[in-house]
């Protein structure tokens, strides 16, 4: 609590916000992934969501049907952008050797929940304002195909 006093509230919580971005990307393991490229792809997913270019194709489900593979993909004009790496940095484990990742649950939309959990995990490091994420869950709409 001493670096509180030697620096403003704001500096500091500034900072323990960085240290946990930084905690989630290292949890990616992937050394080219940054804080920044964090933040960009968490502004590309909202503008994704804002104007229904997000896409999610389920390759894979288990025998049991408790989990499934889903990858999220930004369609924009002529490219096709994965969200791997922001799925990952918000706890879900890549699937195989692809751009998606393993979700655990059944009896829900588990495309909601994954995009919910980026959504929060954004909000909780405090990138976006949770006014943000519920107007964006309100308004919701993911292609799946």
């Amino acid at each position: 609590m001493g670096s509180v006093q030697n620096m403003g509230m704001e500096q500091w919580q500034s900072a323990q916000q960085i240290k946990k971005t930084e905690k989630i990307v290292k949890a990616i393991g992937n050394p080219y992934y940054t804080r920044g490229d964090y933040y960009h792809d968490v502004e590309r997913f909202i503008l994704a969501l804002e104007h229904n270019r997000l896409i999610a194709t389920i390759p894979h489900v288990s025998r049991s049907g408790l989990s499934r593979a889903i990858k999220l993909v930004e369609f924009n004009k002529d490219l096709i952008l994965s969200f791997r790496l922001l799925a990952q940095a918000t706890g879900f484990k890549p699937y195989q050797h692809s751009d998606a990742v393993v979700v655990h649950g059944y009896g829900m939309d588990l495309v909601t929940f994954l995009v919910q959990c980026i959504l929060n995990t954004a909000a909780g490091l405090a990138v976006i304002p949770n006014e943000v994420v519920t107007t964006l869950l309100g308004t919701l709409r993911v292609n799946v195909i």
